[in-house]
């Protein structure tokens, strides 16, 4: 009859043996299903469902406690440490499952998947180095994301598998080589600054923008223990480089508000990155005496050649690889033209490179 309950020993009977032959504790709509016992026989004797667990001799089953945002950072990270690359959504959680790592709350808890994108990379540049690789992983270029896709490369181009891929056009960048048919697609302007910008990141800084105009991108590199600061100047062009005129103050004055923005930050420690295809010695030379005057700690001219050398080494040297050591190598006053003189700037201690430079 409709009214009528089962006996309140008889439910606790039957809820022993399920838990006995299942080895843990069951939950209510398992236990409903496996024995034909309602839900509402239940609840006329007990009024917690636990408390039936409890009456019976066994542990009622606990509600897991909410993530932090580290945690779930972290979850995903091993996720895509597993994978090789940053995972779809779907991908993510079948390995997610398969690996145990809670994520179930990843994008409820951080929103668009281009917010999602800026946070994750803000907190592998904080995180443990076993997590650094993932900087350099296929991925970062989804739909969705704000992060610029990278250009199609150039035939021939030779296998470099430390290198990020969204880098691997630099060189061509630099000698404003882009293909007619990508030029005409918005992200296309300014490429180049934001490309170096993101060489930088993938080294371990934290950029964020000086400026931007449509045909312009300028940013600051930072260190996450914000010892040091970088202002980041590139110079896509065909040709030799030309150094400015003394009475041309344009590059000078964003030094200047480079260096003003990266004070207000409690920077200290402030140095020059300019990127470019080629340099000589006598634009370190021009450069050296142009802003001579201002506090600077360094001046460093990039080749596109060298600087992707150096985040190469970085990514493939992750473990020993430290950000403090290559910043404090940024003192002076460096020419970075070729793969040599990388491996010669790496291969000097610190303090006799610094006095070298200071010459």
């Amino acid at each position: 009859m409709r009214g009528v309950h089962p006996p309140k020993q008889a439910i606790l009977k039957q809820y022993r043996a399920l838990y006995k032959k299942l080895g843990r504790t069951p939950g209510i709509k398992l236990f409903s299903t496996m024995t034909n016992i309602r839900k509402r026989d239940v609840y006329y004797y007990w009024t917690y469902f636990d408390d039936l667990v409890r009456e019976a001799g066994a542990t009622p089953n606990r509600i897991p406690t909410a993530l932090t945002d580290d945690e779930i950072l972290r979850a995903y990270a091993r996720v895509c440490l597993h994978l090789g690359k940053l995972p779809g959504q779907l991908e993510l959680h079948r390995t997610a499952r398969e690996i145990g790592a809670r994520v179930y709350s990843l994008y409820d808890r951080f929103g668009p998947i281009a917010e999602f994108d800026r946070v994750f990379r803000q907190w592998l540049l904080e995180a443990p180095e076993e997590f650094k690789p993932i900087l350099a992983m296929p991925g970062w270029r989804r739909k969705g994301s704000n992060l610029q896709p990278a250009l199609p490369a150039a035939p021939g181009l030779p296998e470099r598998p430390w290198l990020p891929g969204i880098l691997r056009d630099l060189e061509a960048l630099a000698r404003q080589e882009m293909p007619a048919q990508v030029t005409k697609q918005p992200w296309a302007v300014g490429t180049f600054d934001a490309r170096c910008a993101q060489a930088f990141q993938a080294l371990g800084f934290r950029t964020e923008a000086l400026e931007r105009h449509p045909w312009r991108n300028r940013f600051v590199a930072v260190a996450p223990d914000k010892t040091c600061g970088v202002i980041l100047e590139s110079e896509a062009h065909q040709g030799t480089f030309v150094p400015p005129e003394a009475h041309d103050l344009a590059l000078s004055e964003r030094v200047t508000q480079g260096l003003a923005q990266l004070e207000f930050a409690g920077i200290a420690k402030v140095y020059l990155a300019l990127i470019g295809p080629a340099f000589q010695e006598s634009d370190l030379a021009a450069l050296r005496h142009y802003l001579g005057r201002t506090p600077l700690a360094g001046i460093t001219l990039f080749s596109a050649v060298a600087l992707l050398r150096i985040v190469e080494e970085s990514i493939r040297q992750r473990a020993s690889f430290r950000l403090s050591e290559l910043a404090s190598r940024l003192a002076g006053y460096n020419l970075l033209v070729d793969e040599r003189a990388v491996e010669t700037w790496f291969s000097l201690p610190v303090e006799l490179r610094a006095a070298a430079a200071r010459t």
